[in-house]
């Protein structure tokens, strides 16, 4: 197993800007049902890397982390991990994917990319609605995609709105590994 800051086959991570479901007092008591690994500990990521969680910091293993997304009305995944601060107000979503080799020569197309992604808001707000949760209509890029070619990192931010809550962002790295 490595350290999460040494290289994987490819690790995804998304950041959340949480905004706060509508029922309060429902989310608050489905959160105490989840079994939080509190900091300071280390939290494992698919037996392929660890994350060091400090005091005041919070981890997830894969099945309560599908349940987290799932009461935060995103839809319920399995091999996610969830990392933030206590109070939840963001958090990081992890997971690995051992897709094999991944050319990193290759230009990315910002435009292109973020078109195929507003297409795909319409089939996204179906299963999200399969699960009672609010639509997620794609704004823009917060970040545009950029790969750095030194540390193997792929990343973009995208902007996202709801409706009945503020506009928030969810921030995408890949890590790939050689």
């Amino acid at each position: 197993m490595q350290s999460l800051f040494f290289s994987l086959r490819s690790l995804l991570l998304t950041l959340l800007v949480f905004s706060g479901p509508a029922q309060a007092q429902s989310y608050q008591e489905q959160l105490k049902q989840l079994q939080f690994q509190n900091g300071p500990t280390v939290g494992t990521i698919a037996d392929e890397a660890t994350i060091k969680v400090p005091k005041g910091y919070v981890f997830l293993d894969s099945a309560n982390s599908r349940r987290f997304l799932e009461i935060n009305g995103n839809p319920p995944r399995d091999g996610r991990f969830i990392f933030g601060p206590a109070s939840l107000d963001w958090f990081v979503v992890f997971s690995f994917n051992a897709t094999g080799y991944i050319k990193d020569d290759e230009k990315i197309d910002a435009d292109t990319l973020l078109q195929t992604l507003k297409d795909a808001d319409e089939s996204g707000n179906k299963e999200r609605k399969k699960i009672n949760a609010t639509p997620i209509h794609t704004v823009g890029w917060a970040v545009s995609p950029h790969y750095d070619l030194e540390t193997k990192r792929l990343e973009w931010g995208v902007r996202l709105r709801s409706e009945g809550s503020d506009p928030f962002v969810n921030y995408s790295i890949r890590l790939l590994g050689r």
